[in-house]
């Protein structure tokens, strides 16, 4: 619709002499609908709806106002939802239009990206996300996500932690492969500390990482630095936790442990994504998700432990301190000395002594020499039949 400062140019453009084509062409108008403006002596007035008639009336929008206030950084789907819930029945783009007027229009431009297929049951991506800014602000301490989700079928799982190290990481894994039903073949993550270390350029895996891979019949592998995008289905679902659930979890009311708030992880997932179609598949991942878990390897037998050395994790014992030895060049040197072989011949204790004179010690080494290897190869011998 033509404002009334447009108005005023055409009056004033058609008093110059111009005509109605080469006002409509300036003001990017259809001649037509500058030709009925001038006719009429302005723009048409702006359409009024009877209030009674109206989808958001004054209760709904007081009730946006409030949800608003609580959290002024909800998305237009959060709120849509909340409202829902209450019985609201608009339309979406009714409530985007009276969001837009009452706190302006929110662009977020995105990155374009080719996506990454891949088969049923070929490969997982998994990784941690920083929550610690809402969990300082429900009182929660330290707070981080795991999240996993199954390329093919895009099912996700969420998981809160106070730590991502290593025995939370093993943790949060099995919990997914519980709530899969299964174990796809390749997990894909990031250059994880917990799990390896880099080094000439090349992530390895720690011996932990690979035993816990092999148990499960899977195989673990790393992005190549600077590669992000590579595990970008686990990646963007990140940014839905954070501007969907977490700010709908802080308008509603903040939960009251982490146990709490991975049940209402779960609900939230199982009820608003899980079921709704997929913007890239256009089908459900819980409709995937039938047909991908006939193709998953089956969970262990028995479940992984989250701490795969009790001794080093107990958590009543602190992790034990190993202090780094000498060098091995110091360490030859001191060998070489006390053996006196090598270019320190001469050197040590034993070069000292008169070459021919007898060694009192000898015969007693020997001796300790023969009992001992006799004892260690009687060790490892046939075991005795019982009762002998």
């Amino acid at each position: 619709m033509m404002t009334e400062e447009e108005y005023m140019d055409v009056v004033a453009l058609a008093r110059q002499g111009w005509t109605v084509s080469q006002i409509a062409a300036e003001l990017g108008r259809h001649p037509v609908t500058v030709g009925k403006w001038l006719k009429n002596g302005g723009p048409p007035a702006k359409r009024e709806v009877d209030p009674a008639l109206l989808v958001i009336d004054e209760r709904w929008a007081v009730r946006i106002a409030e949800i608003l206030k609580a959290n002024s950084n909800l998305l237009g789907t959060s709120v849509d939802r909340m409202l829902r819930a209450e019985g609201f029945e608009g339309s979406y783009p009714t409530l985007m239009r009276h969001l837009r007027e009452v706190r302006g229009v929110r662009r977020h431009v995105q990155a374009v990206s080719v996506p990454i297929e891949t088969g049923p049951g070929e490969e997982f991506q998994f990784d941690w996300s920083d929550c610690c800014a809402w969990g300082r602000a429900w009182g929660l301490g330290e707070l981080h996500c795991f999240g996993a989700i199954l390329c093919w079928s895009r099912h996700r799982h969420w998981w809160f932690a106070p730590s991502l190290d290593r025995c939370h990481t093993f943790e949060g894994l099995v919990r997914f492969f519980e709530d899969a039903g299964g174990v796809a073949g390749i997990g894909r993550t990031d250059r994880m500390g917990a799990l390896g270390v880099t080094r000439a350029g090349r992530f390895r895996f720690n011996p932990e990482a690979l035993a816990f891979a092999s148990a499960h019949g899977c195989v673990f592998k790393a992005c190549a630095t600077r590669d992000a995008k590579r595990k970008g289905k686990v990646e963007r679902p990140f940014r839905e936790l954070k501007s969907s659930f977490l700010e709908e979890i802080t308008a509603i009311g903040a939960p009251s442990s982490i146990p709490e708030l991975n049940i209402r992880a779960a609900a939230w997932l199982a009820s608003e994504i899980h079921t709704r179609p997929h913007r890239v598949t256009g089908v459900a991942p819980a409709v995937r998700l039938e047909s991908e878990r006939q193709l998953l390897a089956a969970l262990p037998r028995i479940r992984c432990c989250a701490s795969p050395d009790p001794l080093r994790h107990r958590p009543d014992r602190a992790p034990p301190s190993r202090r780094p030895g000498p060098p091995a060049r110091g360490r030859r040197r001191r060998l070489l000395r006390a053996t006196g072989s090598g270019r320190n011949r001469g050197r040590g204790s034993v070069a000292r002594r008169r070459r021919g004179a007898p060694d009192p010690g000898a015969r007693l080494r020997r001796g300790h020499s023969r009992s001992g290897s006799a004892g260690i190869s009687a060790g490892v011998g046939p075991r005795p039949p019982q009762g002998s």
